[in-house]
């Protein structure tokens, strides 16, 4: 907003008197009719290279990146050391739960299978 309101402004700057206006734009209008090399080659430029050099930067810009995130989410805190139940406090690092563990204090899927009962239906 503000670009414009200034290049409107310059421009009625600019154009106030015929001999400013006609200063102003000659420069414009030797590019555009290419009389001389130089003046051909900014018009080639202007044209050509300029719309590429714009375009490559607008591709750059919208291409989505590929950076991995800064920080990870922590969905859910840790599980605290402790926890106390009924009056009684339990460790939680050290705690097996005693369906899976059998008598012996290892992990034995047979002692599991025996302990599981089967949920009735009341009947």
């Amino acid at each position: 907003m503000y670009g414009t309101v200034s290049l409107v402004a310059v421009f009625m700057w600019v154009s106030a008197n015929e001999e400013d206006w006609q200063k102003f734009k000659q420069p414009i209008m030797n590019v555009l009719d290419a009389q001389t090399g130089m003046n051909k080659l900014l018009r080639y430029a202007y044209l050509v290279l300029l719309p590429i050099l714009i375009g490559g930067f607008s591709f750059n810009a919208m291409m989505p990146k590929s950076e991995e995130p800064i920080e990870l989410r922590t969905v859910h805190p840790a599980p605290p050391a402790s926890t106390k139940v009924h009056g009684k406090t339990y460790t939680l690092q050290t705690s097996q739960n005693p369906y899976r563990v059998n008598t012996e204090g290892k992990y034995d899927q047979e002692y599991t299978n025996a302990n599981i009962v089967e949920q009735g239906w009341g009947v």
